[in-house]
C-alpha cells in the first residue's frame, strides 16, 4: 500500500524534474510541501482498517527533510499504527537518532541514493552535493540500526567510466545492502544533464528514441557502453556474490544480455518479495506474480 507524506523537494539533481516542477508552480505556494503527522496518522488508519495492508510503502523523495517531523511520526505511528513500512532516505539527512526511531516505529527497509562514488560525477555532473564521507557514514548508521538497507546507483553517466562504475559497486558491496539497484543514466528533456549531454555530444541534439525503462539501455555516446549495459545487468548479483566480483571484465566483454537480464529480475523479484518488501502470499498469486514481474520493465 502507497502512501506520501510530503510533495516536492527541495534539491537539484542533474536527472530530476523537480527544478522544472518548482518552476511550474512557481508563486504558488512551497514547493516542498509536508503534510502534518496527524494527517499522515489517519490516513495510514483509514487504510489499516479499510484494507489491512502488511506494508506500508512511503513513494517521498526524501522522507527525513525534517528530523522534528520524523521524530513525532515514529512515536505516533508506532503507537498508533503499527504497520511495517518503507521510505528513502538522504544521505546528509540520516542521523543515529532518525534511523533508530524509525526503527523502532516499523521501518523494516529504506532506498537511499548513492547513484556514483566518484566525487565529480556525483556532484559536478550529477549534482548531488554529498561527501563520500556522507554517503559511508549513512550506510553504517542505516545497517546499524537494523533496518535493511537498499541502494540505488546510475551507471553510464557522462564524465564517468567501466572503471568508476565497478567502484561504485565495490562501495555497494563493502556495505552489504538488501538489495542494490543499478540503472543507466536517462537524460530525459528538459532535464539539466539532457542539456550537458547535448553540448558535450553525449547525446544527438534531436534524440527521441528514449528507453521505455532506465533498466533498459543507455541512449548516450559513452565509452565502452555495451560493456556498461551489461554490467548494470550484473550489478546486484555481484554486490550480492562477491566471487563475480573478479569476473566482471570479462564477462561484460560476452553477448550474455538475455540470460544477465533474466538473472538480474529473478534476483531483484526474490530481494523485493523477501527483503525489501516481504508480505504474505499464497503459492498461486506468487507464480502469477513472477509471470507479471518478468514482463515489466520498471520496478
Amino acid at each position: 500500500m502507497f502512501m506520501i507524506a510530503t510533495r516536492g523537494c527541495p534539491y537539484d539533481c542533474s536527472y530530476c524534474f523537480n527544478h522544472a516542477y518548482r518552476e511550474l508552480y512557481a508563486g504558488k505556494g512551497k514547493a516542498v510541501r509536508s503534510r502534518s503527522v496527524e494527517n499522515v496518522i489517519q490516513e495510514a488508519l483509514e487504510l489499516k482498517q479499510r484494507y489491512r495492508p502488511e506494508i506500508i510503502l512511503f513513494q517521498d523523495d526524501t522522507f527525513i527533510l525534517s528530523q522534528d517531523w520524523v521524530l513525532e511520526f515514529s512515536k505516533e505511528y508506532k503507537d498508533r499504527v503499527g504497520i511495517p513500512f518503507h521510505c528513502h532516505f538522504r544521505a546528509n539527512l540520516v542521523t543515529e537518532e532518525i534511523a533508530g526511531a524509525l526503527h523502532d516505529a516499523g521501518c523494516i527497509s529504506i532506498k537511499m541514493a548513492i547513484e556514483c562514488i566518484d566525487d565529480h560525477v556525483r556532484n559536478d555532473i550529477l549534482r548531488r552535493n554529498l561527501s563520500f564521507e556522507e554517503l559511508d557514514r549513512a550506510c553504517a548508521i542505516v545497517k546499524k540500526s537494523g533496518i535493511k538497507l537498499v541502494t540505488q546507483n546510475i551507471l553510464g553517466t557522462p564524465g564517468s567510466s567501466l572503471d568508476i562504475d565497478l567502484a561504485t559497486l565495490r562501495f555497494s558491496m563493502k556495505h552489504r545492502p538488501s538489495y542494490a539497484y543499478a540503472t543507466l543514466l536517462q537524460a530525459y528533456p528538459k532535464t539539466w544533464i539532457c542539456d550537458y549531454a547535448k553540448k558535450h555530444g553525449y547525446l544527438e541534439q534531436d534524440a527521441e528514441d528514449y528507453p521505455a525503462s532506465f533498466f533498459d539501455r543507455s541512449m548516450l555516446n559513452i565509452p565502452d557502453k555495451r560493456k556498461i549495459e551489461r554490467l548494470r545487468t550484473l550489478f546486484a548479483l555481484a554486490v550480492e556474490f562477491h566471487f563475480l566480483y573478479p569476473l566482471l571484465r570479462f564477462l561484460v566483454r560476452l553477448p550474455i544480455e538475455h540470460i544477465s537480464t533474466l538473472l538480474d529480475k529473478l534476483w531483484r523479484g526474490y530481494c523485493i518479495r523477501h527483503r525489501i518488501f516481504p508480505y504474505s502470499i499464497t503459492i498461486r498469486e506468487y507464480f502469477h506474480t513472477i509471470k507479471v514481474f518478468l514482463k515489466t520493465r520498471w520496478y
